[in-house]
């Protein structure tokens, strides 16, 4: 059960968080927003098997193989009902920025990857900018507005 101080607002899954010079390493991530943080979440190959694994609810054991496709939805699921101390803890590379020292946050449209277009969504603070690679833009809308950041 999320805390009470601090809920779990809303979830962005499956982002690519630039990394490295000029952003050419980017490692997976879910975005965790809560009323006090953005979370960064790392997002494993281990992790998503792990969900694959997980039985989906309400399916037929033939409908398992075609439910695979909502393994982020199920994480979206989990991470609600996590804390934001669970979540940081999960892994060693999660971390978490303090909502009070986001000066900016911005999404653009960052080109085109092959056939379809990417927009990407930035954290400004006033040390360092946190860009992500989005999968879904009208998704990350939708959160950012659910927890007061757009």
């Amino acid at each position: 059960m999320p805390s009470a101080d601090e809920p779990v607002v809303a979830v962005i899954p499956n982002v690519s968080l630039k990394n490295g010079p000029v952003g050419f390493k980017a490692r997976r991530h879910s975005l965790v927003l809560t009323d006090h943080r953005v979370i960064f979440a790392r997002l494993t190959k281990a992790r998503l098997s792990e969900l694959n694994r997980l039985p989906k609810p309400g399916k037929k054991r033939l409908a398992q193989i075609g439910a695979k496709t909502d393994v982020l939805g199920l994480l979206t699921v989990q991470y609600l009902a996590m804390t934001p101390e669970d979540v940081l803890g999960e892994h060693e590379d999660n971390f978490a920025i303090d909502r009070a020292d986001i000066l900016k946050v911005k999404i653009k449209f960052t080109g085109v990857e092959g056939d379809t277009t990417t927009e990407s969504l930035s954290f400004k603070t006033a040390d360092e900018v946190y860009s992500v690679i989005l999968t879904s833009g009208s998704q990350t809308r939708r959160a950012l507005r659910e927890a007061g950041l757009l």
